[in-house]
């Protein structure tokens, strides 16, 4: 039934998949009503049904009976562990991880601990008994509770259980990278990003120096299923490069996932025309920093251009202010301009920004002050660039002005 109730699943539309939970609901009460009225042997079904309706419900973005449901879950499982572990101890388990995860979105971060928690015991009881069996389940669950960790600040505690992961998932992805490579490449992101947490900058850099290595092995093997990942670990590599200070390299990685995302982006802008704008800033300012506002002004530019097509393109849910990006990619290019002695064509390209900044004011869009403050304080500069000094002065004014209110307003 689970098998066949997944393939309708994977084939329907929101709707269809709606009347599919709506169907399974009925059912899972009607069995759950006669396995407590003496048919005991439908409690196992049950609890499958309970887990099954909650990834539904999450894949619905129906956050509150996803997470019941996966308590639910967890509950009947447990019941059953108790009277026969060897059969239900390892579906208790899975019923954990999934609950882990679901409650983890509603901010209901002891729960999802504490269900993180009780999925490490489980497996490990499972990986004491059979260790080749369910060594990878132990590895997940650890990952999963270091992330849980790290979502209530408790950072010394997350790295202890990445690090246990990390000693079961070395050797079953040097055993079988097909398997198990990629976990292991999202273990060692997560405990980068924990590290990062603690200011540990070159422990982080170095665990997302080894994840990229081996996104880069993925991408490889399978560059259509990999490279978008690839792109962004680059990406990332280089914040936590730039975070040492080290620009040359941070550039570096940077130029690699331009590469890979402009490849991309020829394809399909919408999808990957933002990923590649937010890269080319970075690789910019990485540029600037390393004191080469030549190579910093060509991809500032190419940003730019970028997302003047995007904001052309057909709206994405996924990215509702495009117009917002490309006003601050316009304040950026203004600056690169002036920066290379290019002042006529930073006016220019400030007096674009600040048309677009106040459109977005006038249709009200979020955070359209403040991004309007700092456009107005960039025209502003650009003016004092050109010596018309008197000329600066009404977009200050205009800047302190909605600064002024902007601070009221916040201490209201």
């Amino acid at each position: 039934m689970y098998t066949l109730g997944d393939r309708m699943w994977k084939s329907s539309k929101d709707d269809a998949r709606t009347d599919i939970v709506a169907n399974l609901q009925r059912i899972t009460r009607l069995e759950s009503w006669l396995a407590g009225h003496g048919l005991r042997r439908l409690k196992p079904r049950v609890a499958g049904l309970m887990l099954q309706l909650s990834r539904y419900y999450s894949e619905l973005g129906r956050v509150d009976e996803a997470a019941e449901h996966a308590r639910l879950a967890v509950q009947h499982y447990a019941r059953l562990a108790e009277h026969d572990p060897e059969k239900y101890l390892p579906l208790l388990a899975r019923a954990q991880i999934h609950a882990g995860w679901i409650l983890w979105p509603q901010s209901q971060d002891d729960a999802a601990l504490a269900f993180s928690q009780q999925a490490v015991d489980s497996c490990r009881r499972l990986a004491a008994a059979e260790p080749d069996m369910y060594a990878a389940s132990l590895a997940n669950a650890h990952h999963l509770l270091g992330m849980r960790l790290s979502d209530v600040a408790r950072y010394e505690d997350a790295i202890v259980a990445e690090k246990e992961a990390l000693l079961l998932l070395n050797p079953l992805a040097k055993a079988d990278f097909d398997a198990h490579g990629l976990d292991l490449a999202r273990l060692l992101y997560l405990l980068g990003e924990t590290y990062a947490e603690m200011d540990r900058k070159v422990e982080a850099l170095d665990a997302h120096r080894r994840a990229t290595d081996l996104w880069a092995r993925a991408a490889v093997a399978d560059p259509d299923q990999y490279e978008a990942s690839l792109g962004a670990q680059l990406r990332d590599l280089g914040l936590e490069y730039s975070a040492l200070k080290r620009y040359e390299e941070a550039a570096e990685v940077n130029e690699r996932s331009a590469e890979i995302r402009r490849r991309l982006a020829e394809d399909d802008l919408v999808e990957h025309g933002h990923d590649l704008a937010f890269t080319l800033h970075n690789l910019g300012c990485f540029y600037f920093l390393l004191g080469r506002p030549e190579d910093a002004l060509p991809v500032a530019q190419e940003a730019v251009d970028l997302y003047r097509r995007l904001v052309a393109a057909p709206p994405d849910p996924q990215e509702p202010d495009r117009e917002r990006e490309l006003v601050r990619l316009l304040e950026v290019l203004s600056n690169r301009l002036a920066r290379v002695g290019h002042l006529e064509a930073a006016f220019e390209t400030g007096q674009e920004a600040l048309r677009l900044a106040r459109e977005r004011v006038r249709t009200d869009q979020q955070h359209a002050e403040t991004s309007l403050v700092v456009v107005l304080r960039t025209v502003a500069q650009r003016h004092h660039d050109l010596g018309r000094c008197e000329e600066a002065v009404p977009f200050e004014v205009e800047a302190d002005e909605i600064s002024d209110r902007l601070e009221a307003d916040d201490l209201r």
